[in-house]
């Protein structure tokens, strides 16, 4: 999602009186290839602190490069249970073959989807997560 995006997405989420947070990452924009990931403990402490002072009620996560940054969020969903996640895996880093890598992916599917209310993901993704082929009509 490119700067344009997130602060629509941000801005959608406020005036529906939701709390938005949006994590950081540095990605090529043509490419959508990382270039560096935060810290899962930056964004750890990010959230936490965030869910203290605020009631959370939606989540839209998207951009998490590496293994940890998806074990981390998918942690603080469980001690913060939330009715509506929001899952783009279209928004997520790609390697140099345009790719989500491997572990990222797998760890999404252990951890991640079992809390998703929604997940936007383009055709290759899907059968990579599900192993179930995506046939176009």
């Amino acid at each position: 999602m490119h700067r344009g995006g997130v602060q629509a997405t941000v801005g959608a989420l406020r005036a529906h009186g939701a709390t938005a947070l949006p994590v950081p990452t540095a990605i090529r924009s043509a490419s959508g290839r990382l270039l560096q990931p935060l810290p899962a403990s930056f964004i750890e402490a990010q959230l936490s602190d965030l869910a203290e002072h605020r009631p959370l009620d939606v989540a839209l996560i998207g951009s998490l490069a590496t293994l940890g940054m998806v074990e981390t969020v998918a942690s603080l969903l469980e001690m913060h249970w939330l009715d509506t996640v929001v899952l783009d895996l279209n928004a997520f880093p790609r390697d140099q073959y345009g790719r989500i890598p491997a572990d990222v992916l797998e760890a999404v599917g252990l951890f991640l989807a079992p809390q998703v209310s929604l997940a936007i993901m383009d055709d290759d993704v899907a059968e990579r997560l599900t192993g179930v082929p995506i046939c176009e009509p």
